[in-house]
């Protein structure tokens, strides 16, 4: 994890729970594209039915379980290319098989570090489990985010898993897009939340 983003976890009195960056994952093979799309839609499973992800990501089973997520995103985007409907993305489709049902989905909209941050932190539907994609001429990329209580667990396949208290998401979430790069990388954004 990059110095800054630890220190950023550490103003907002977070804590960081797992380091992971994808691109150090070789079980991501040469077929990468879609990867985080996998990891932060099991993490989501995981988070709903009180699984340690961590655990089970080191399974054999895990990039199996990631790689079918990536299969389906890709025969859903040849089958119709630039769907806007939510209801049938790969990982809303997986979910619902674990009974975690789409509750809303947030407009379309240029990518800024506030907007989003508002965005994710709308409690729009009672959707607990927030899964944010974003996306550019480069590709995309997804990250989960997992509202508590008193706490919200962020994780970000580039990063790993960590949490911030409920009460410094708004610090946190602008200063993490923005030291990500997804601010500059990416131009559009979405965010999905399940109940």
């Amino acid at each position: 994890m990059q110095p800054w983003l630890i220190q950023l976890i550490l103003n907002c009195q977070g804590e960081v729970i797992e380091n992971y960056d994808q691109a150090d994952d070789t079980r991501r093979g040469l077929h990468h594209r879609g990867w985080c799309n996998g990891c932060v839609t099991h993490w989501l499973r995981c988070k709903r039915f009180q699984i340690d992800f961590w655990s089970w990501f080191r399974t054999g089973e895990a990039a199996t379980r990631v790689r079918s997520v990536m299969t389906k995103a890709k025969m859903i985007k040849s089958a119709v290319p630039n769907h806007p409907d939510p209801s049938t993305e790969a990982a809303t489709l997986v979910l619902k098989e674990y009974g975690i049902i789409l509750s809303y989905y947030g407009e379309e909209m240029v990518l800024r570090g506030k907007t989003l941050s508002t965005e994710i932190s709308a409690n729009h539907g009672g959707g607990k489990y927030n899964f944010v994609a974003m996306w550019g001429a480069g590709g995309g990329h997804v990250f989960g985010v997992v509202w508590g209580e008193a706490s919200c667990s962020i994780f970000d396949p580039n990063a790993g898993e960590i949490v911030i208290p409920r009460n410094r998401t708004t610090d946190f979430f602008p200063m993490f897009l923005t030291g990500m790069g997804y601010s500059r990388d990416y131009s559009g954004c979405g965010v999905v939340k399940f109940s």
